[in-house]
């Protein structure tokens, strides 16, 4: 798997999870204290997050960091 598929798998991730809970990127961006350009870069598959931004973002959305990386799983 590319470096590219894998930020596509954890950004689909994360937006799919952010979603289940109701909650927009502003949202997500403020309780995670991340960037909500960040966010969305992240969300479509660009960017090359930080392991502080994906834990903070997995954290606010209540799945193991793990779970992001997972290929067989969906949070």
């Amino acid at each position: 798997m590319t470096s590219a598929s894998v930020t596509a798998q954890v950004g689909g991730k994360i937006r799919r999870a952010r979603l289940a809970w109701g909650l927009s990127l502003n949202e997500l961006s403020r309780l995670a204290s991340v960037a909500k350009a960040t966010l969305a870069q992240l969300e479509r598959g660009q960017g090359n997050p930080t392991l502080e931004t994906l834990t903070a973002l997995a954290t606010h959305l209540g799945v193991p960091l793990t779970e992001l990386f997972s290929a067989d799983s969906a949070p």
